[in-house]
């Protein structure tokens, strides 16, 4: 059905429209009953539902329509259909019906409006993972008294963090009494949720509404890293900034997590917060819609510090309000991808790694730090960044690593940062654990763009660095993210910190988009382990090491014959009969120091002192060592070599 010019007509009865249904500009059009749209929709004119809409088809506008919710019958009008995607220019909302509620929206919808909201008389309300997106420029144009309600999950761990955003207004501003209520009985009651309570006392409780802890109210807005008061709270009744973030603890409700509903004005448009040099900030997600963090990151990158990514705080344990006890780090997002928080050994999880891995795109009242550059600016938000990306879809924040090895060559990559897409180039997510079993992933991600020294938007500091770890060593820095161009002779280097003389095991995590060798290569023992067979451990005693471990993908770099000279005037073997392990020094070279290792890297023997400068035989005990291939690095003032014995 063809409208073509103004006029006004009620349709009456059910209507379903298979083909295309085009109403053009100055044309009104009132339909009366539930609609469903099979076929194309395309609205420059005012189409007035006052039924229900059913949207198994296509829709759009040629930015110039505007769509009524207006029933003066029911009192909630619904959205629903096969089609998840609903398209409107501009959307009203007005039923004037006495007990009117508004328009409902179930779980799994994404509702994209071009231009401007108008929430007149009436409510809408956004179930579970339904999202919002705005996609004009400027500020915001959303008017009107009603409100929209939308939900969100949070830990209900009395113990634990969350890092929340607002994706709501009232009046420009939000106050988290004004905004947060109960999500418990969402699902029966998703217009009228009960506003959280507040309680002074260290610990939330799981009332009905449930009750909060407003002790745990804390924004770090624009302060020094170090700053030891950097953490402000959070007067519950005070206005924040849309794009402030704030922290908050649990209820204690049972099942894990919890359901929330934030309701006001959904906010739309530009978004700022100013940021002080070399200044962090928690902020966080402003809109009911995801948001894409390498737009946000291409668009904040000339504020953002070298080594700055976004910093996700992951708060899995430790049953305590004292920070000392506190078991949880941050995960980090940049261009490259993403990696979790250092894991701890009691969390169970899909691979051996963090709990939650970032993804592109963040979700709605998501919070997270930033860093700002010597320079300091204004983070800034706008509605290009808005994404409508569910949280189920795999692309989101909250979802688990996955550890299957995609065996594709490396692609060609976009040169270009403006269309970088993390989730297309070449990477390996590199595993560490200690003795106590915590687990640390690595990302180096793999851009031609790059190079091999700090990437803006690319590379990210580890905030983090714990007793145990693993880092990338870069530019004298510890690093959790870097990218860089490939090439098959590269060396990366590694910093390895031990808090005691203790194992150590190296693994892949995850090669996605990338085929070819991986190796470990460890100077201390001349040894190149390659890693695509499986994890490796070494023997590591108290200390950091950052010239001692770097990741390669040939094993030319080290050798047991590396110094010729030393190869042709030394012979080391192990006799039987006497068992010692013997070096033959022929030639009478002056020897300094004799180091013998296991294949794990462990160091067995030290000997400095008594060799006998230019002695011609030196003889070590070694008979108590098991039989097996050992390794005899041997440094005199000609050099260095490593040899191989078998002791049988």
């Amino acid at each position: 059905m063809t409208l073509f010019s103004t006029l006004y007509l009620p349709i009456h009865g059910q209507i379903v429209n298979s083909d295309t249904l085009k109403i053009k500009e100055n044309t009104i059009v009132y339909i009366a009953e539930n609609f469903t749209n099979t076929g194309f929709h395309f609205n420059d004119g005012k189409l007035h539902f006052q039924g229900n809409f059913i949207n198994d088809g296509k829709m759009d506008s040629l930015s110039l329509g505007t769509t009524f919710f207006d029933s003066s019958t029911l009192d909630i009008q619904s959205i629903s259909g096969n089609t998840k995607k609903v398209f409107f220019n501009n959307l009203r909302v007005n039923l004037t019906s006495p007990t009117a509620e508004g328009v409902l929206v179930p779980d799994g919808y994404v509702i994209k409006v071009n231009d401007s909201i108008g929430l007149i008389k009436g409510n809408l309300r956004l179930q579970g993972e339904t999202q919002l997106v705005q996609s004009h420029v400027g500020s915001s144009k959303n008017t009107g008294v009603g409100n929209i309600l939308i939900d969100q999950q949070g830990t209900s761990d009395i113990f634990n963090f969350n890092y929340w955003s607002s994706p709501v207004n009232k009046a420009g501003s939000f106050a988290v009494l004004d905004v947060l209520f109960d999500g418990t009985d969402a699902a029966i009651n998703p217009f009228h949720p009960q506003k959280v309570a507040l309680t002074s006392a260290l610990n939330g409780s799981p009332t009905s509404p449930i009750t909060l802890s407003s002790y745990w109210f804390f924004k770090f807005n624009n302060k020094a890293f170090d700053d030891p008061n950097g953490w402000e709270n959070v007067v519950p009744t005070v206005p924040q900034n849309p794009a402030i973030g704030v922290t908050m603890k649990g209820s204690g409700a049972s099942g894990g997590s919890q359901n929330y509903v934030f309701s006001g004005t959904p906010n739309d448009g530009d978004f700022s917060q100013p940021v002080s040099p070399d200044h962090f900030s928690l902020i966080g997600n402003p809109y009911p819609s995801a948001l894409d963090a390498n737009k946000f990151i291409i668009d904040n990158v000339g504020v953002m510090a070298s080594g700055s990514g976004l910093f996700f705080w992951d708060h899995f344990g430790g049953g305590s309000h004292e920070t000392k006890k506190y078991e949880g780090g941050y995960s980090v997002y940049t261009l490259a991808g993403g990696t979790a928080a250092l894991a701890h050994p009691s969390v169970s999880q899909t691979i051996a790694s963090g709990s939650k891995v970032p993804k592109r795109f963040i979700p709605v009242a998501q919070g997270f730090f930033v860093l700002a550059n010597a320079s300091g600016g204004n983070f800034v938000f706008n509605n290009a960044q808005r994404a409508g990306v569910t949280e189920t879809s795999g692309k989101s924040i909250f979802t688990r690593a996955n550890k299957n090895e995609i065996s594709v060559a490396p692609k060609a990559i976009n040169n270009s940062i403006q269309n970088t897409t993390a989730d297309v180039l070449p990477k390996i997510r590199l595993g560490h654990e200690g003795a106590e079993g915590f687990h640390r992933q690595l990302l180096v991600a793999f851009e031609p763009t790059t190079t091999a020294g700090v990437d803006l938007g690319y590379d990210a500091e580890m905030l983090d660095v714990f007793s145990t770890d693993l880092f990338w060593y870069l530019n004298n820095k510890a690093f959790v993210i870097q990218a860089l161009p490939f090439f098959t002779e590269m060396q990366i280097p590694l910093g390895v910190v031990s808090s005691v003389d203790q194992t150590h095991r190296f693994m892949i995590d995850a090669l996605e988009d990338f085929v070819g060798d991986v190796y470990l290569i460890d100077f201390e023992t001349s040894l190149s382990h390659r890693l695509n067979d499986g994890p490796v451990e070494i023997q590591v005693p108290q200390g950091q090491y950052v010239n001692r471990f770097v990741l390669a993908f040939t094993q030319t770099t080290l050798s047991t014959d590396e110094n010729a000279f030393l190869s042709n005037n030394l012979r080391t073997f192990y006799l039987k009969q006497s068992g010692n392990i013997v070096i033959e020094n022929n030639s009478n070279l002056d020897i300094n120091k004799i180091q013998i290792y296991n294949l794990n890297g462990q160091s067995l023997v030290n000997v400095q002192e008594n060799l006998g400068f230019q002695s011609s035989e030196i003889n070590i005990p070694f008979s108590s060592y098991s039989t097996g291939i050992y390794l005899v690095k041997i440094m005199s003032e000609q050099g260095t070599n490593t040899f191989k014995i078998v002791k049988n």
